[in-house]
């Protein structure tokens, strides 16, 4: 790994992984700018994922079939956000990262073992819905907790292969960071190709593409058959009606997301560090999005965390204690029989009759 990362600081020059020889060279203003942006968006991913996985794994109602998959969607998300707050962020403000020639390569691996999960959970909590709507005879006798979290495990499994997958089909010999994998064999390559060219990634781009635009049309279908049919409508709870608007706006953020990171970026952009903003933002966008759809379309979770930080507040003011000094009393003043409450009042001082 050595020997390579010396080629390629051979190759590259002084000027470190942000500026290749065949990209366009990114001011450093540019760069605290886009990490600024990585930095904020990401700290509104792991907030409203956060308060929105736990507030949905604490509370009792919400421990049926569609709250289990949107729960692991919410952690899924919420540890992806965090991994860009705590160290794709900081390393763009403060334009550090491969030039230090130290490889992150488990950071890369849980970024993407994140991303396919989050993509798989969000493909489930549409077929979830569609099955609600469509069969909702057969969807309440069989889709029971203990069956949804068979199917999570078996998501992440699917992730663990597909991660595998990826690793040794799609980039066969590359030390796979976020970054590193995408600018080592650069200089190699063409300006003139766009960038899935040599990333290899059109099978993910294609599977994710189509994965995110079955769910959207499923939603929009049964969104249309609830709409239509005021029969459907009034024998659904409310928050069936909402996890059913949850998951149609958050598959409308997921088709945008894959077919603008997966498609438009990967075949029309030429410079990879360009690239490599453009993806950062978008997928940190999106699952901040997510994040915050949960908190929109959910009322009772949204008046429960607003009565715990309350109660939070007004247990802090409890436990503040007023202390008011005393006047001192001088020998030849008489002592009063009454005293002043805290709050103004008068009372009686009970003297003892010893």
């Amino acid at each position: 790994m050595a020997g390579l990362e010396s080629n390629h600081s051979d190759r590259e020059g002084p000027s470190g992984w942000w500026m290749t020889s065949n990209s366009t060279a990114v001011e450093h203003l540019d760069q605290v700018t886009y990490g600024i942006l990585v930095v904020f968006i990401a700290l509104i991913g792991c907030i409203s994922n956060g308060l929105a996985t736990y507030f949905l794994a604490t509370d009792a109602q919400f421990r049926h079939s569609t709250g289990i998959i949107c729960i692991n969607i919410g952690f899924a998300n919420f540890a992806y956000s965090a991994i860009y707050l705590l160290y794709v962020g900081p390393m763009m403000l403060l334009n550090l990262g491969l030039q230090t020639g130290e490889p992150m390569p488990s950071f890369s691996l849980v970024v993407w073992f994140l991303f396919f999960a989050a993509q798989y959970f969000s493909f489930c909590l549409s077929a979830n819905r569609a099955c609600a709507v469509l069969f909702p005879l057969a969807y309440y006798q069989h889709a029971t907790v203990r069956t949804t979290m068979y199917i999570c495990v078996f998501v992440w499994v699917i992730s663990t292969w597909h991660l595998i997958f990826f690793l040794l089909k799609i980039c066969p010999g590359i030390w796979f960071n976020a970054v590193q994998s995408y600018l080592l064999d650069s200089s190699s390559i063409s300006s003139t190709k766009p960038c899935v060219d040599f990333l290899r990634v059109n099978i993910e781009m294609y599977l994710l593409i189509g994965l995110s635009a079955f769910s959207l049309c499923s939603d929009v279908a049964c969104a249309f058959r609830v709409m239509l049919s005021p029969t459907i409508r009034a024998k659904m709870k409310a928050s069936d009606l909402q996890f059913l608007y949850q998951s149609l706006f958050s598959s409308i953020f997921l088709c945008i997301e894959c077919f603008l990171a997966g498609y438009v970026v990967a075949n029309f952009v030429i410079s990879l560090t360009v690239y490599f903003i453009l993806t950062t933002l978008n997928r940190v966008l999106g699952r901040a999005t997510s994040g915050l759809l949960v908190l929109s379309f959910h009322r009772k979770l949204r008046a429960r965390i607003l009565r715990t930080f309350l109660s939070a507040c007004v247990t802090m003011e409890r436990e503040v204690t007023l202390v008011h000094p005393q006047r001192l009393i001088s020998q030849g003043e008489p002592q009063s029989n009454k005293s002043t409450d805290t709050n103004g009042s008068r009372r009686e001082v009970r003297t003892s009759p010893i």
